[in-house]
């Protein structure tokens, strides 16, 4: 949530305010928090619950792209082990400040992907200075995002010079930026200092399978089981919840 946070930006959705609510409804309810340890199936055959959910969230993935080894590439998997340090020492706010003043990203950015990924990481880099170009195979942009907000988007973006690209075809990423197929056969080459690959989340449903047979009751919500919006993934969670 801090993360997806420092990329959202807070001026639509307070995920700072949400996490504080939870921390805070937790506290109330007397839920018993433990960080730092790995629930394994061994530990179920310890505790012996009556009931386990599981919401590990979704798993990050690297897209399959010729070249993806190049050094001017900076995948969100590696972005995320970048931030998170920081996020933990500044938050989301005030990192959201310092990341306007300096960010390991170059001046010339290529996001490969117009999904909800890429167009979040395009805006946020925008909003730092950063000249993005947007490609992705898709014939259309804006998959998996809520239609009225990517209208909003697409328009801001046009605003700001960011160009998106669909129906890109044998993307490639060489040594100084990207090359690509247009719709028309031609081949085009997008210069980038740095080129950040996106594709959606993965479900990431490993744990669930070790854990489904180590209580009578076992569930998996949010990203984990269907990788989606925030708002789905607080939906299953209370749905679960209702039902145990």
């Amino acid at each position: 949530m801090p993360l997806a946070s420092l990329i959202k930006g807070q001026e639509i959705e307070d995920l700072p305010g949400m996490v504080r609510y939870y921390k805070v409804q937790m506290v109330k309810g007397g839920v018993k928090v433990h960080t730092g340890v790995e629930f394994t199936p061994a530990l179920a055959d310890q505790i012996k619950p009556d009931a386990i959910i599981v919401a590990t969230g979704g798993a990050l993935a690297i897209p399959s792209i010729k070249g993806i080894d190049k050094p001017i590439v900076l995948t969100t998997p590696a972005l995320h082990k970048k931030a998170k340090p920081f996020l933990k020492l500044f938050g989301p706010v005030a990192l959201s400040k310092l990341t306007k003043i300096w960010l390991p990203v170059g001046k010339n950015v290529v996001v490969i992907g117009t999904g909800l990924h890429g167009t979040e990481i395009g805006e946020f880099l925008t909003k730092r200075g950063r000249k993005v170009t947007l490609v992705d195979i898709a014939d259309v942009p804006g998959e998996g995002t809520i239609e009225a907000n990517f209208g909003m988007l697409k328009e801001w973006f046009d605003s700001k010079g960011v160009k998106l690209i669909n129906g890109a075809k044998s993307i490639e990423i060489t040594d100084t930026g990207v090359q690509y197929v247009d719709k028309d056969g031609g081949k085009v080459t997008l210069p980038a200092d740095t080129v950040i690959p996106t594709r959606p989340l993965a479900a990431s449903l490993d744990l669930f399978n070790k854990l489904k047979d180590k209580a009578p009751e076992v569930y998996a919500v949010g990203d984990c089981m269907e990788p989606k919006m925030i708002v789905d993934a607080v939906g299953t969670g209370f749905s679960t919840a209702r039902e145990i």
